[in-house]
């Protein structure tokens, strides 16, 4: 119970701290230099004098912005973006059903299975979040050093690295490899270890590249291939416990490392498809605002 309420608590602290000291953009806060004055902070303007700077100063990027609503408006384009999301939220779904499945499911598999402890088999979900953790990070990294930007190589690459690590988890038996109980144990430790490295970047990743995809509308993007997921999850649940008492663990695994082969197709055709300019020019970055502007606010 403990194990539960302790995460809990911490989660609500950090909600309730975020809630309370986050702002929505870079003009909501102070710039270090004095750039950006504390008269234009979201949730602060002031009546009268300041709504007509900030009007004044808008009326440039409305233009702006129509011109490119205009041309966001392309069959074409639209038709692309839609075809991408929805491959996205496809190798979202299967992404879960791996994830969500192998952790809800691994106690019982490998003690079922393997004939682990709980304490084992507890052992082995840590080592799967560590792998996750550390995972998430290397892969954002690489994807943005290495591919400078592109999110398609790094998701494909991880998801197909999923379908042979799962295949010696689940499918090779360890004991006829001459391993002792221990080494078996140490050995599938590794083995969580390595599936929660891959499989936890592209369920990183994915959200973000919707939002790179479409970053005029970021937010609906980003909401569907969640959704899509969310499928997936609910997948790993009631459905494949009633495959895996028809069917036993053997079909389960061949089901997650078929999960991770079609997820990685559905990266195939994404590979080359780097983010939007805008998409990466304006999010978190104060300086994307328009220097004569802020200048002009600094000496009102």
């Amino acid at each position: 119970r403990y194990a539960v309420l302790l995460p809990s608590a911490i989660a609500l602290v950090v909600a309730v701290t975020l809630f309370l000291f986050l702002k929505d953009s870079p003009r909501c806060l102070d710039d270090n230099n004095g750039s950006v004055p504390a008269r234009i902070r979201c949730g602060n303007a002031e009546t009268g004098k300041t709504d007509q700077r900030a009007s004044s100063v808008t009326e440039g990027e409305e233009v702006k912005k129509e011109k490119v609503k205009k041309g966001r408006q392309s069959s074409t384009s639209s038709i692309i973006v839609v075809y991408r999301l929805v491959l996205l939220g496809l190798a979202y779904f299967f992404i879960s059903i791996i994830r969500q499945g192998i952790g809800d499911w691994s106690t019982v598999a490998l003690k079922e299975e393997k004939g682990f402890t709980r304490a084992q088999a507890s052992q082995c979900l840590v080592m799967l979040e560590v792998g996750a953790f550390i995972g998430g990070l290397a892969g954002g990294i690489a994807s943005d050093k290495v591919f400078q930007g592109r999110r398609g190589p790094i998701m494909c690459i991880f998801s197909a690295m999923c379908a042979p690590i799962i295949y010696a988890a689940f499918c090779m038996e360890l004991e006829a490899q001459g391993l002792d109980d221990s080494m078996v144990v140490t050995v599938m430790s590794v083995l969580y270890w390595l599936i929660g490295f891959f499989s936890f970047a592209p369920h990183v990743l994915i959200g973000l590249f919707a939002r790179e995809l479409a970053p005029a509308n970021a937010s609906t993007a980003g909401g569907f291939v969640k959704a899509v997921g969310q499928m997936g999850g609910a997948f790993a649940g009631a459905p494949l416990s009633k495959l895996v008492g028809r069917y036993g663990w053997g079909f389960t695994a061949q089901l997650w490392i078929s999960n991770s082969l079609l997820a990685a197709a559905c990266f195939v055709p994404l590979w080359s498809v780097e983010p939007t300019p805008s998409s990466t020019s304006n999010y978190g970055n104060s300086k994307s605002y328009d220097e004569k502007d802020l200048q002009k606010k600094k000496d009102d």
